[in-house]
């Protein structure tokens, strides 16, 4: 039966408080003199639970929202909301609900299978911060341990005593989901700046500039006749634009068609594939003893499968048969995080819709997963 919520909380700013829950949380928030940040002290007793803070900030003048999750494991906890400069006048109201658990990933495994564990991995920042072996119950269900990350980070299954490059197809969920912060534990609303008042001399300098500027009906310019000639994109063309995004659409990318070249089914992996596609680019073995790329002298550290981050065992691993494009970035590749990019970057699309080989199955084994913000939360960031 579900707890009812009740609970108190201070706010050191003009405003006010919502209190409404059974978990003795403890919220605090007060802004800063220099009006760029807002501070806030969320307070968990040690017999508490760790768990999840959804926050939810809304900006009256820019009319933008913005929601974001912060992790709550300490007994004492201090996060920071930065708010850009252009949104530092009107007011800022915030709203924050408590769920008492850390983010877990459940799933199944849909596919026939006779293992009973399904290897899960778990990259950020090209890092990994979870690789072990799952045990699968008998209807083929597994839950992973409760982990704590920044951002997003892919999650990749594999079976672990079969073929790599047969892929299990798992269907995953993600908890707590956004239903789940039922109650709000936490409500304020933030006197930002006051907006500068508009002064009669800029409006008349702004009428003028529009009058000096303005079009003349009585002239007219007549245009020559100009002729449009189509070309027809290929599919792989028609690939790239409809599924590459951001930072991922680069004027220096390489796209090498897979589409309508089989070539690719006649190499082991996708990186022997490009090695006789991109000149420089070349595999050797680390002192680790562990296979590296490298391209122009530096070594490639950024791979990418559907723009999601992955390590280089991954990219080998897919089957060559899925692929439809690979993208490659000449060094450095600026849309890498932490630095990564400068080796450049490889980027490997996958076969769908309109565009997977006929009669072919598409599993799922790769996931973007949501993280944590960081402690440090810059508002509306990328919106």
């Amino acid at each position: 039966m579900k707890k009812r919520l009740f609970t108190a909380f201070i706010c050191l700013l003009s405003g006010y408080v919502h209190a409404q829950s059974a978990y003795p949380l403890k919220i605090s928030c007060q802004k800063n003199v220099t009006n760029d940040t807002v501070w806030l002290t969320v307070v968990n007793p040690i017999q508490q639970k760790p768990g999840t803070l959804l926050v939810t900030a809304y900006q009256t003048t820019a009319a933008k929202t913005d929601s974001f999750y912060l992790p709550v494991i300490d007994t004492i906890n201090y996060y920071g909301i930065v708010i850009p400069a252009n949104y530092q006048k009107g007011t800022l109201k915030l709203r924050a609900a408590f769920f008492p658990k850390i983010f877990e990933v459940s799933g199944m495994v849909l596919n026939r299978t006779n293992s009973e564990t399904i290897n899960a991995l778990l990259i950020t920042k090209n890092q990994r911060i979870y690789n072990k072996t799952i045990k699968l119950t008998d209807d083929k269900q597994f839950t992973l341990p409760g982990l704590i990350f920044e951002n997003r980070a892919s999650l990749v299954f594999n079976y672990t005593l079969a073929n790599k490059k047969d892929k299990p197809n798992i269907l995953i969920k993600q908890s707590p989901s956004l239903k789940d912060f039922t109650d709000s534990t936490f409500s304020t609303s933030i006197i930002l700046q006051e907006d500068t008042p508009v002064s009669m001399d800029t409006v008349t300098a702004h009428n003028d500039t529009k009058k000096t500027t303005g079009h003349d009906k009585n002239k007219s310019v007549l245009l020559k006749e100009v002729t449009v000639t189509a070309i027809k994109k290929s599919r792989a063309e028609k690939f790239n634009k409809e599924f590459s995004t951001g930072l991922f659409n680069d004027g220096d990318e390489r796209v090498v068609d897979c589409l309508d070249n089989n070539d690719i089914l006649s190499y082991p992996d996708c990186i022997s594939f490009l090695r006789s596609r991109i000149a420089g680019l070349t595999t050797t073995i680390s002192r680790f003893g562990e296979s590296e790329v490298v391209w122009r002298g530096k070594t490639t550290q950024a791979f990418y499968i559907d723009e999601m981050e992955v390590d280089l065992d991954q990219i080998l691993n897919i089957n060559v048969a899925d692929i439809a494009i690979v993208k490659a970035y000449p060094p450095p590749f600026w849309g890498a995080t932490g630095g990564t990019g400068d080796g450049g970057a490889i980027a490997i699309y996958t076969r769908r819709g309109e565009y997977q080989r006929e009669n072919a199955v598409n599993n799922r084994w790769l996931f973007p997963i949501t993280g944590y913000s960081p402690a440090i939360h810059i508002l509306f960031d990328g919106k």
